[in-house]
């Protein structure tokens, strides 16, 4: 399988498309697109990169996630709130939306990693567990949207 790695941080996105090289039986080479998912440029270079590499999008991994402990008294609560929504949600709504063209074309799959947080609540993830459970609520509505297609 052609393999896309994406990251906010060049060393890291290097870092993981060699341990996938590494695995993969052909030691096929995964594209390498270093950018921020909570930008709109940079999910549009993803999806755009991908689809002038191979041509197409089979399969949608929505892996991003970040993971800042948080607690409904501490001051910085709403700004920390924003940042893991905007990753961990808002994120994925943008990437869905932008691969639906070409996932439609290849009968492809979407696949959201999401977290026993969304289901069970854990002290000091008040921003966590509830972006999670969006997370798992909105793949759900995909499914009875998108799963007929």
């Amino acid at each position: 399988a052609n393999v896309v790695v994406t990251g906010r941080k060049a060393q890291d996105v290097q870092r993981v498309a060699k341990e996938v090289q590494e695995l993969s039986p052909l030691k096929l080479k995964p594209l390498e697109v270093v950018g921020d998912l909570t930008k709109t440029f940079d999910v549009n270079n993803l999806i755009d990169s991908t689809v002038k590499t191979f041509g197409k999008i089979d399969v949608l991994v929505n892996n991003a996630g970040i993971y800042p402990q948080t607690n409904i008294t501490q001051t910085d609560l709403l700004s920390v709130w924003d940042q893991i929504f905007a990753v961990d949600l808002r994120a994925v709504v943008e990437l869905v939306h932008r691969s639906i063209p070409h996932l439609e074309k290849t009968n492809g799959t979407i696949i959201d990693i999401s977290s026993l947080s969304a289901i069970a609540p854990i002290k000091s993830e008040s921003s966590y567990g509830p972006a999670k459970a969006g997370l798992d609520m909105l793949t759900k509505i995909l499914a009875l949207e998108l799963g007929p297609k």
